[in-house]
């Protein structure tokens, strides 16, 4: 698994702000992390000819996490629609903790972004929606807990808005 430095992330971002884009934060071997991974890869196969771009920033967060266990996790995906890196460091991670108002590193995190948003300075913009499987004390509301019939709603959502 390639390193994913956060300007690279940033740059890629704002390449595809003509589309909606899907950015995942996860650990390659915590077992909700890739369930939650295949909800993402789910939503480029159910919106395959759509504008959707996904970023998956694999990070290490458990004792058995590393760059080979995120590369067996990764699933071989089409490069124009699926940008995955490994985040060794965990600063993708801790500037999501920042724009999610988290109170620790931002792992187990499910980010929509609406066409047109940009990534303008260090920190990432707000996302559009967003949904995770973190803890009570991680300070995020528990409604929004993963529900990947609700992440494919709003993803459709961003994609056919009403005209």
């Amino acid at each position: 698994m390639k390193p994913l430095p956060a300007e690279d992330l940033r740059r890629a971002f704002n390449q595809a702000a003509d589309a909606v884009r899907l950015l995942a934060v996860v650990s390659p071997t915590c077992p909700l992390c890739l369930a939650g991974y295949a909800a993402l890869r789910g939503l480029l196969d159910r919106f395959p000819a759509e504008p959707l771009q996904a970023f998956v920033v694999w990070i290490p967060m458990l004792p058995e996490d590393d760059a080979e266990a995120a590369a067996q996790a990764a699933v071989p995906e089409d490069p124009r629609r699926l940008l995955q890196g490994w985040d060794a460091g965990r600063r993708i991670g801790n500037l999501f903790e920042q724009s999610l108002a988290l109170t620790r590193t931002a792992w187990d995190v499910y980010l929509v972004y609406a066409p047109g948003v940009v990534w303008e300075n260090d920190q990432p913009p707000p996302p559009s929606f967003w949904m995770h499987q973190l803890d009570l004390d991680s300070g995020a509301a528990p409604a929004l807990w993963l529900d990947p019939a609700a992440l494919a709603r709003e993803v459709g959502r961003l994609l056919r808005p009403a005209g």
